[in-house]
């Protein structure tokens, strides 16, 4: 083999360690793992789930009929009825369900935290949420009455 191959490829491999130390580390914001970009988008409530009842369609009640939530990086409008709620939201997607909260806080009152799971499944998204412990799975009965379980289709984006 020629000596001169040898020894550029021998220093392009030395090299490389140093290279990859001495890279910018990445910016502060750059949190790419911890808000997928499948989560941007507008989702509408196609069913909810409280106390082991699913409603859907007709028989949701009215006032969560239509509603959306819009995630838009760390931003989370949600909407619902002639009322709109300005949120922000982080996501540890190392937990198995991933854990989302949610920081609500409407005009006038103290703020509060949503304490989430969720999964992505296609255009599909499920959200179980709980203003004090955080739900453990997707299901409901009779005794977690402050979980509410929610499932969002994503809305197609219009041109």
């Amino acid at each position: 083999m020629n000596p001169k191959i040898v020894l550029a490829v021998s220093l392009a491999f030395s090299l490389v360690p140093a290279l990859v130390a001495h890279a910018d580390p990445p910016a502060a914001n750059q949190d790419l793992e911890a808000k997928p970009p499948l989560l941007d988008g507008t989702w509408v409530i196609k069913s909810m789930e409280q106390v082991g009842m699913r409603l859907e369609g007709e028989k949701l009640p009215v006032s969560m009929r239509g509603m959306t939530r819009i995630f838009d990086k760390q931003r989370l409008t949600i909407k619902r009825l002639d009322r709109e709620y300005q949120c922000t939201f982080t996501v540890d997607n190392d937990k198995s369900p991933k854990h989302m909260d949610v920081q609500l806080q409407s005009e006038g009152t103290t703020p509060r935290t949503l304490k989430c799971i969720y999964e992505i499944k296609g255009d599909t998204l499920r959200l179980a949420e709980s203003r004090q412990e955080r739900p453990i799975s997707f299901e409901t009965d009779r005794t977690m009455r402050r979980i509410i379980v929610y499932t969002f289709t994503r809305q197609e984006e219009s041109d």
